[in-house]
This record gives C-alpha cells, sequence and structure tokens, in this order.
C-alpha cells in the first residue's frame, strides 16, 4: 500500500504526504484521489477481510473487526513448527519479524524431545537461550515431540511458559493422582493427598489380594506390586487347604511355606474357604524364610480340652491416637474372666505409624500382658508372656502379638487381663488399633 499520490498533498511530516482539503473561498484545491489509490485502500482491507472472516458481505459492516478479532484469537502469525535441531531450534513466522521486542509471545510445535539446555532462532535473528522463569536452562526430556511450546522474549531469552506433567525425572505441572491411581499405588508421577493414602491403609487393600494357584499352593497378586519381599511384610488373602503343606507365592517372587508362630506347618482345613487368612513374612533371627499364618483357628483350639470356654474383647479402630510419653505404659484392652483354672491367653494390636512422620524417623514399641486375681488385686505371675517388642520406620502397619499359658488358677476368683502398650522411642505420634484378647478357658 502506498500514501495518497495525486495532486495537491500536503507534508503531514516525515516526509508523510497526507490529504488536503478544498477551500473555494481562497481558491485552494482539494487533493485529487486517484482510482489507483482508492483500489489499493480497497484490496488492502478486502484481502484482510476475505483472510480472515470469508467473502465480503454488503450487508455488513463489522466484518474488518471481526477479522482482527478472529486473527488475535487465532494467533496465526504467532504460531510456527520447530526447525533446526532439537536442542537448537529454528523457527520461521509469517510476515517474518524484523526484530524481538520484550513481551511478545511465540508458540512453537515441538518436533523433537531436547536432550539438554536449548536455544531458539526466529527469522534468523540469532540464537537466545530458552529457560524459565527462573532463568534455569531446560534439561533432558523437558520438551517432547508434538508439545506446542508457549514462549515469550524477554530481555535476551525465551521464557518457556508451560510444561508437561511433572515426573521423577523432569520439572513440570503437578497433577493429583485419581481414585484409581491410590489404589492401585500408581503414584510415581502424581500426587495425592494423605487422607487418600490413609484410607487405602486402613481398608486394607494395599495389602489384600484375591487368591490364585490352588489350595496348598496359594498365590497372590498385590497391587501395586512390591520388588521384593521383606520380612514384616502383610498379606491377606484366602484359599482352602487340604494338605499341611501349603505354600503362598507373591507376585511370582517365589513360594515359601506357610507355618504358624512356632514353625510347624499349618494343618489341614487350617486356610478355611470364605474367610480371610493373614500372612506375614518372616526371616529373621536365623530362621528359615516362610510366611507365619498370623490368625489361626485350628492351631489355636486343637490345643485346648473339648470342654473349653472362649471370652474376648476386640475394639475395632482406633483405641488411642498416641501412646504418649515414652516408657510409660497404657492399658489398651481389657478382658475379664471368671471360673478358670487355666487360660490360654492370645492378644494382638496393630500400631499404625502416622504418615506424617518423617521417612528417617524410628519407631519402638512393646506390649505385655498383666493378670489381676480382682477379688484381691494381686498380680498373677503371667508366664511365657514377656515384652514384644517392634521397630517401625514409616510402613503402613504392624501387627503384634502375645500369648500366654496360666494353670491352676482358682475357679471361684475372677481374673482381669490387661494388654498394655508403651512407646520405647521418643518419636511419635504413635497410633494403637484393633486391640484383641482372646481366651480359651476352663
Amino acid at each position: 500500500m502506498e500514501r495518497i499520490q495525486g495532486a495537491d498533498t500536503i507534508d503531514l511530516g516525515g516526509q508523510r504526504r497526507g490529504f488536503r482539503g478544498k477551500n473555494p473561498d481562497t481558491g485552494q484545491l482539494g487533493t485529487v484521489v486517484t482510482a489507483e489509490w482508492l483500489n489499493g485502500v480497497q484490496e488492502e482491507l478486502s484481502s484482510t477481510i476475505e483472510s480472515l472472516d470469508g467473502p465480503l458481505d454488503a450487508g455488513r459492516r463489522d466484518q474488518l473487526l471481526t477479522a482482527v478479532l478472529r486473527a488475535v484469537q487465532r494467533q496465526e502469525p504467532c504460531f510456527t513448527i520447530a526447525g533446526g535441531t532439537a536442542n537448537d531450534i529454528t523457527a520461521s513466522l509469517t510476515p517474518s519479524l524484523p526484530a524481538l521486542i520484550d513481551g511478545m509471545t511465540i508458540i512453537i510445535s515441538a518436533t523433537s524431545d531436547n536432550s539438554g539446555p536449548v536455544t531458539l532462532d526466529v527469522d534468523g535473528l540469532g540464537p537466545l537461550p530458552v529457560t524459565f522463569a527462573d532463568g534455569s536452562a531446560l534439561e533432558a526430556g523437558e520438551i517432547i515431540t508434538g508439545q506446542p511450546l508457549k514462549l515469550v522474549y524477554f530481555k535476551g531469552s525465551f521464557l518457556l511458559l508451560n510444561t508437561t506433567v511433572a515426573t521423577r525425572e523432569r520439572r513440570g505441572n503437578v497433577r493429583y493422582g485419581t481414585t484409581a491411581e491410590v489404589r492401585n499405588g500408581l503414584l510415581d508421577d502424581v500426587v495425592t493427598s494423605p487422607s487418600a493414602i490413609a484410607t487405602a491403609v486402613q481398608t486394607g487393600e494395599w495389602n489384600y489380594a484375591v487368591a490364585g494357584g490352588s489350595a496348598n499352593a496359594i498365590a497372590a497378586n498385590l497391587t501395586p506390586a512390591p520388588a521384593t519381599m521383606p520380612s514384616a511384610l502383610i498379606v491377606r488373602t484366602g484359599a482352602a487347604n487340604t494338605t499341611s503343606n501349603v505354600t503362598l507365592n507373591v507376585n511370582g517372587l517365589g513360594a515359601l511355606p506357610v507355618v504358624y508362630r512356632d514353625g510347624t506347618p499349618v494343618l489341614k482345613g487350617e486356610c478355611e474357604a470364605g474367610t480371610e487368612a493373614m500372612f506375614v513374612r518372616h526371616d529373621v533371627g536365623g530362621n528359615p524364610a516362610a510366611w507365619i499364618y498370623a490368625n489361626p483357628i485350628l492351631y489355636f483350639t486343637s490345643k485346648t480340652p473339648a470342654a473349653a470356654r472362649t471370652a474376648t474383647a476386640f475394639n475395632p479402630g482406633y483405641v488411642l491416637t498416641d501412646l504418649g510419653t515414652m516408657n510409660v505404659e497404657y492399658v489398651v484392652q481389657t478382658l475379664v474372666v471368671s471360673g478358670a483354672s487355666y487360660m490360654q491367653i492370645n492378644a494382638s494390636c496393630a500400631i499404625r505409624l502416622n504418615l506424617a512422620i518423617s521417612s528417617t524417623s524410628i519407631v519402638g514399641c512393646t506390649i505385655r500382658l498383666k493378670v489381676t486375681r480382682i477379688n484381691n488385686g494381686a498380680n498373677v505371675p503371667v508366664p511365657g508372656a514377656p515384652y514384644i517388642g517392634a521397630i517401625l520406620t514409616p510402613s503402613a502397619q504392624i501387627p503384634l502379638a502375645t500369648f500366654a499359658t496360666m494353670q491352676n488358677l482358682d475357679p471361684a476368683a475372677s481374673y482381669k487381663i490387661e494388654l498394655i502398650a508403651a512407646k520405647s522411642a521418643a518419636v511419635g505420634p504413635v497410633p494403637v488399633a484393633d486391640t484383641l484378647i482372646s481366651v480359651l478357658y476352663g
């Protein structure tokens, strides 16, 4: 387009030709408007409208405005496909830029994954570094093929405004994990709330698997799959065993025998169909690697007289939110038994590690049994029930269990059985849950 070139123009300053109005009083002639100039103006306006808003419409008076707004919306003059190499990108805009101005935005479709720091050369104006807003250079993998890169030029650099989803290997946008991802343990590249993790822990779904394999060679596949089988790993599943030689294979990491706490093989039928069995991995203290059957029934009843009676006290869920002061004992469960000349006592509780504790913290806890004769308040010695201790580093939960066999009791007396717990390391809080005292007596 050219400025008016007809006769009788005026100088608007800076050698810019302009229009002069006609003055009949003085005889001053107006500027001659040529057909060439009018056609030039018409085509400039028409081509802009036709390019961005379609055919000219004689019934409209907003086509030029619409065309300008659409150009802004589309940002077509600012978009291009990346050229050059993965780390030395070139970009050619249409129309090309005469110079770079602070604040101008460019959008480039990446054609390669970068392998290190990146530069960008726009319209041959020279390569400049691409950085994050804090000035740090890009690292490998922070540009992905097909990713639109939104960049702003500012004081000699191109600032990358958008990133991909963050992973352990690259910076980016943080994404919250879905409920399904939390349940499946797919948390490597997402974040989630402590409450979502706590729910998964409390429901036990990370330790539960539907039994596969066969009745005596049980297979269980946990989700997420453990890489190894550390001691104290808990697995909950179910199967109906028909022999005493039972094995459990977790996520294909190898079959190990299932035994009772004393190392003897489980009895035939101990794993009852339709019930849930809890197995605890054990290979410490020189003992052979095995799965301990943690909630037996047949083993317990097989060692008691047929006329034995049972008494149970169980509190599901949290009993204490914190064991409190270190080495101070707390009664976490109580059961009173009357008419017993002997008792076989099993007691257990769960120690749930608070998720707020640092991953480097170590928490210790002990439990023991105390038996008191109610009518005279005397403590009764409890044989075979020493302190049972545990050391926890951050995991979800650990069970503690103890037992005792008591004979030559007075059937005319009543006995109060107490499960006592204490914190043995000054790190907390240490909650106690699922307290149980179960007694066979006669």
